[in-house]
């Protein structure tokens, strides 16, 4: 037997059709809500990227600048600060300022709301390389302008590529040759790998290609028995022998070649 609806039932159909469209009808209002995020959000990251937003207003260079103006540094920047501080590319303005010649490593960072602070690490030049550069204590080599150059650095002459070989031999040669009271001005080491020096008084030295370090030794032993006493007559000082070296006396001396310090066949 059929049993009978009541007046106020309400068909299945219709009920479950109920709670479907107030699902489908929570969906689209979440979508409307999250669109409306979406495009608050969007508007505000246009407006915080607007260069009048946050302007850059000031540009801090800190650092210890012997060589570089800070305001070769703020040019530097310039291009990229007036994107504003929230668009601006740091990377990018980093690579700015490390491209300034007396530049070794930069670091730039914002400070809120309206300024960029650069901290800038000088390279340390050791010696001249070449008739047109510098070079660093890492044997990197640079150009900057001649006239900030640092007045008595020793020029050095070695084959492109040997920089950093050739920074630490000069290091090696300066504390060497300074126990006699000697200052080398130039430092050539040429593609065979033979080496030569001249010192503040013009004096030239031979070293030759080999045992660098222990003729150097040898000379410096010798020096102040054999040598100081005259060392203002000598024109050139050789050490490629086996047991000792050769001095060429100046011509105002009246001396020609002699040996001191031993004998022995040249290397």
């Amino acid at each position: 037997m059929r049993r009978r609806r009541g007046a106020g039932a309400v068909p299945r159909r219709a009920a479950a059709r109920r709670p479907r469209a107030g699902r489908v009808a929570g969906a689209l209002l979440l979508a409307a809500a999250g669109g409306a995020a979406a495009w608050g959000a969007l508007r505000v990251a246009a407006w915080a990227a607007d260069p009048a937003t946050f302007p850059v207003r000031r540009v801090e260079v800190a650092g210890t600048l012997r060589h570089t103006a800070p305001a070769a540094v703020r040019r530097a920047l310039m291009p990229y600060v007036r994107a504003g501080l929230v668009r601006m590319d740091a990377a990018a303005a980093r690579a700015a300022v490390e491209a300034l010649p007396w530049v070794a490593r930069a670091g730039v960072r914002r400070l809120w709301p309206d300024a960029v602070r650069v901290e800038v690490e000088e390279r340390r030049a050791v010696a001249r390389w070449g008739a047109r550069e510098l070079v660093d204590a890492a044997g990197v080599r640079f150009a900057p302008e001649p006239a900030s150059w640092p007045p008595g650095l020793v020029r050095i002459d070695a084959p492109d590529g040997r920089e950093a070989e050739a920074v630490a031999l000069l290091a090696r040669v300066q504390a060497r040759l300074a126990e006699a009271g000697l200052r080398p001005v130039r430092l050539r080491w040429d593609a065979r790998g033979a080496v030569g020096l001249v010192l503040a008084d013009g004096v030239a030295i031979e070293v030759g290609r080999e045992r660098t370090e222990a003729r150097l030794a040898r000379f410096v032993r010798a020096f102040g028995a054999a040598l100081a006493p005259r060392w203002k007559e000598v024109e050139r000082v050789d050490l490629r022998y086996a047991n000792g070296f050769a001095v060429r006396w100046r011509a105002a001396s009246g001396a020609g070649a002699d040996a001191a310090g031993g004998a022995g066949g040249r290397a």
